[in-house]
C-alpha cells in the first residue's frame, strides 16, 4: 500500500486545476440540454416542495406565477401544508 505524504496530498498544480476545471465545464455543457428537457410536452415544469414555511411558500407563489405545475407538497407540520394549499386555490 502506498502512502501519500500530507504535503503532496494538499498540493494542486496549475495544470491539474486546469484539467479539473475543463472537465467540470465539459460535464456542465453536456448536462445542460438535459435540464432544458425537464419540462413535459406542454411546456409546464412539474415541481414538488419539501418544507413549506415562509421561504417554501414564497417559492411556491413564484413558480405558480410562472405557470409551473405543482405535483407534490410535503412538510412535517400539517399547518404549513394547509397554508400552502390556500396558495394553490
Amino acid at each position: 500500500m502506498t502512502k501519500i505524504s500530507s504535503t503532496n496530498a494538499k498540493e494542486l498544480s496549475r495544470r491539474r486545476w486546469l484539467q479539473l476545471t475543463a472537465l467540470a465545464g465539459g460535464a456542465a455543457a453536456i448536462g445542460f440540454p438535459n435540464v432544458l428537457r425537464a419540462t413535459d410536452g406542454n411546456g409546464k415544469l412539474n415541481v414538488g416542495f419539501i418544507g413549506l414555511g415562509g421561504q417554501g411558500r414564497s417559492r411556491l407563489k413564484e413558480l405558480l406565477g410562472c405557470g409551473a405545475n405543482v405535483a407534490a407538497l410535503c412538510d412535517v407540520d400539517e399547518n404549513q401544508i394547509g397554508e400552502a394549499r390556500t396558495v394553490l386555490e
